[in-house]
């Protein structure tokens, strides 16, 4: 509001400055020159508003971004503790994906699980449980990380 009330203000003495002159003169008028300075003043003081607000929207997506990050972390941490070392899972997915590192860009498109197959989680981190998978028919042993969501916990009963 105080800046549309500046503007306003601004620009009304302008007109004001400008109304004043009436010379035809090739050379800028003093009302021509203070009109100017003004209009630069006016665009200066426009350019650092504009400047706050990309700054405040720089903040606004970078704390959203670690709001976000934090409840990954806390939501992944929640879920590893579904899974301690050597915990037996069943693969509760169509498809879960072997990765060669435990974060989601590491996936390798060639190598899964499929749903109803059975392993043991050795270790966890970052949302991920470290398995070894011995495929009998293929005599294959395929190791790396999957996804703790593709997985559910076996209790002893349950097998």
């Amino acid at each position: 509001m105080k800046k549309n009330l500046l503007i306003v203000l601004m620009a009304g003495s302008l007109m004001g400055l400008a109304s004043c002159g009436g010379n035809n003169n090739s050379a800028p008028s003093e009302a021509d020159m203070v009109r100017q300075k003004e209009e630069a003043k006016m665009q200066a003081y426009q350019d650092s508003i504009d400047e706050l607000e990309r700054v405040r929207k720089e903040e606004e997506l970078k704390a959203e971004e670690e709001r976000i990050e934090r409840e990954k972390t806390v939501e992944r941490a929640k879920l590893e503790r579904n899974f301690p070392d050597y915990t037996d899972v069943v693969i509760v997915t169509q498809r879960s994906y072997f990765h060669s590192t435990p974060t989601d860009e590491s996936i390798n498109q060639k190598k899964f699980l499929v749903n109803g197959d059975q392993t043991t989680v050795i270790k966890t981190k970052n949302g991920f449980g470290y398995v070894e998978f011995y495929n009998a028919n293929r005599d294959k042993l395929t190791a790396g990380w999957l996804d703790l969501h593709d997985l559910e916990a076996l209790e002893y009963g349950d097998y």
